[in-house]
């Protein structure tokens, strides 16, 4: 399994956070949510996000699921990423268009 972070081209906006077992997967999940002709992915290296002193929400679990929309909590509020994750970011990293060609539909 691979991690992934996509971007909008344009204006460089998340789309998301995504695990695949392959790039070409990779273009289904994408699918999800937009058009994955306008984003490009960076692929990350092992790390992760964590929660910072202050705590964070709770996982929801079945017997305890917010019952409407406004009630989930910012999940990743005041995580912190992990050093690798953020020299990911930051070291010259490549950012590749997901393209039709590299990927499975």
């Amino acid at each position: 399994m691979e991690t992934y972070l996509v971007r909008l081209k344009a204006n460089k906006e998340l789309v998301g956070l995504f695990v695949s077992p392959s790039k070409e997967d990779l273009w289904h999940f994408v699918d999800e949510c937009c058009d994955p002709f306008v984003c490009e992915f960076l692929r990350l290296p092992p790390g992760g996000i964590y929660r910072s002193e202050s705590g964070a929400p709770r996982v929801p679990t079945l017997d305890r699921y917010p019952e409407d929309d406004k009630s989930i909590p910012d999940w990743f509020a005041g995580a912190t990423l992990s050093e690798l994750w953020l020299h990911a970011f930051y070291d010259h990293a490549v950012w590749r268009p997901i393209d039709a060609d590299d990927f499975t539909m």
